[in-house]
């Protein structure tokens, strides 16, 4: 399959913030390993018979980055696939799945914490810190620009495992966690 020019140009866009400081990234080899899994993926999920046609996501550049740590080339191409099959509408051009599940999270947290998480979402509504200025990134890249790399290997693993309820949770526990210092934040830095 034969990938759209405005596909590659985003690809390429990527491939710098990727990790940038990471030595892998830094070479030319890391960014070429990445580039050919995020190519692969977005051929492979371009091509007739697929349930989504995704393509390229912004997001996938992170997974692949981060599989392409700890196995090969090959291995980030099916995590990849993989990842697309158990969220297709998380890596769509609408990102529905991202947009779902932040609507989930923001009823979870009220709900299992109500004095917290009320507290919590009242305030970060008036310092206007709101949910998706951050979840998008956190749920489209598994957290995997935000955590170290082992972290976000778990969080990759238990998604791969569980799916969205498990990305979903870890979100809520994250948010829960930080509670008291995003209630003492002034403004949104």
């Amino acid at each position: 399959t034969t990938l759209p020019s405005s596909v590659l140009k985003q690809i390429e866009g990527d491939l710098a913030r990727t990790f940038p400081s990471h030595p892998y990234f830094e070479d030319e080899v890391g960014r070429v390993a990445l580039r050919s899994v995020l190519i692969k993926v977005a051929a492979a999920t371009r091509e007739p018979g697929q349930r989504h046609a995704v393509g390229y996501c912004q997001g996938m550049n992170f997974v692949a980055a981060l599989t392409l740590l700890v196995a090969g080339p090959d291995v980030a191409v099916r995590v990849l696939l993989s990842l697309i099959k158990i969220l297709p509408d998380h890596y769509s051009m609408s990102m529905e799945g991202t947009q779902v599940d932040i609507a989930l999270l923001e009823a979870a947290i009220s709900e299992l914490d109500p004095e917290t998480g009320t507290a919590l979402l009242s305030h970060m509504a008036k310092i206007e810190c709101f949910l998706p200025l951050f979840c998008h990134r956190w749920f489209l890249c598994l957290f995997a620009s935000v955590l170290p790399a082992e972290g976000a290997l778990r969080v990759l693993d238990c998604t791969l495992a569980a799916g969205r309820d498990f990305l979903v949770a870890f979100a809520i526990a994250v948010l829960l966690d930080v509670s008291s210092i995003l209630l003492k934040t002034s403004e949104m830095d």
